[in-house]
């Protein structure tokens, strides 16, 4: 009985893999052979509940998507690209050709899965594009294993993270600081760390969005790139948040190391 009370304990605190092993025939044996096919059941049930929001959600962004003409978008910033150049704005040239190669990354083709290569790529034109706008206020490194550029990821991972950075930890302390990019392999994992020496963030306020399906006005980037992660590769892979008051904020990213660029 205490086994079972610490059991259902955790199932209020939302753990429905919790599992009792049951032996003999009693009535208490039995009574927890009902409890783990209820906590099965209530997993399961949870998990269709959890997919098909996001499969909605697959479906809405690919509607939307599908509203977007690639092409249009691509030789609409070529030409404005052009345009500056002719008339000698080469800032505002080089600003408008990272974010047509922002779009370009981003979109992948409609494809999921990019290279870890690919993925830095599209951040260093984010980072371009707001060095433009915070000048000398942020400082951005990016430190990656070159071993690690075929490898595969989930694309648009890293930009939502360094944009919450910024905003949530930079702009919500003094303005000023630092965001460091580390890309590596740890055993089986591909780990990105985002680390910046920003105001930080309430965890708890964090990982509650991590929880969330649906937008949000802080946690909708996060949560999702959360969701996708886990939805593709499994519940053991995802974000962790690692910060304190005033001492930074350090954002964790685990996906399964998987070499050999893509198929």
């Amino acid at each position: 009985l205490k086994r079972m009370r610490v059991a259902m304990a955790e199932i209020g605190e939302q753990n429905f893999k919790v599992h009792l092993d049951v032996e003999g025939k009693d009535e208490i044996s039995e009574l927890a052979r009902h409890f783990n096919i209820m906590s099965r059941r209530l997993d399961e049930m949870i998990n269709e509940v959890y997919t098909g929001k996001l499969k909605q959600r697959e479906a809405e962004l690919r509607a939307l998507q599908a509203q977007i003409n690639p092409h249009f978008l691509y030789n609409t910033l070529d030409t404005i690209y052009w345009m500056c150049r002719i008339d000698g704005s080469m800032e505002s040239a080089a600003l408008v050709q990272s974010l047509s190669r922002l779009f370009r990354l981003s979109l992948n083709s409609g494809n999921e899965i990019t290279t870890v290569e690919r993925e830095v790529e599209l951040l260093e034109n984010y980072i371009d594009i707001q060095k433009k706008r915070y000048e000398k206020a942020i400082d951005f490194e990016i430190n990656v294993d070159n071993s690690l550029k075929d490898c595969q990821t989930i694309k648009l991972v890293l930009q939502p993270l360094v944009e919450n950075a910024i905003i949530h930890g930079i702009e919500e302390g003094d303005g000023q600081g630092t965001i460091r990019v580390d890309i590596r392999r740890e055993d089986d994992k591909l780990v990105y760390r985002i680390v910046d020496d920003g105001a930080g963030v309430d965890v708890e306020e964090m990982n509650r969005l991590l929880k969330q399906v649906g937008p949000d006005n802080r946690g909708f980037g996060i949560s999702s790139v959360h969701e996708r992660i886990r939805l593709n590769f499994g519940d053991e892979y995802g974000i962790e948040f690692i910060s304190e008051n005033e001492q930074g904020t350090e954002v964790i990213v685990r996906q399964p190391y998987k070499p050999g660029g893509l198929v």
